[in-house]
């Protein structure tokens, strides 16, 4: 809903990576979304043994492989790189 209505802008239900594969991410839910991550949660071993995450496989696929099978020319992309900062 944040992008409806612009003609700019074009969303894909995928991940950006360096390769074109698919990622398994662990989702903790909405009291640990924090923790939500493709890598193991940073949590204690304690707490982290009690934990069940829900995991989501998500095809991914390298920036330039996007580009070129969509043919476009981006001047901005806006990423969320979720932990990888």
């Amino acid at each position: 809903s944040n992008v409806s209505g612009k003609g700019n802008v074009k969303l894909t239900n995928g991940a950006a990576w360096s390769e074109t594969t698919e990622l398994k991410f662990k989702d903790y839910g909405m009291t640990m979304s924090a923790f939500n991550s493709l890598y193991e949660a940073k949590l204690d071993d304690a707490v982290a043994r009690t934990l069940q995450p829900t995991e989501y496989t998500v095809a991914a696929i390298s920036i330039d492989e996007y580009v070129d099978a969509h043919r476009v020319k981006p001047t901005f992309i806006k990423i969320d790189a979720e932990n990888a900062e």
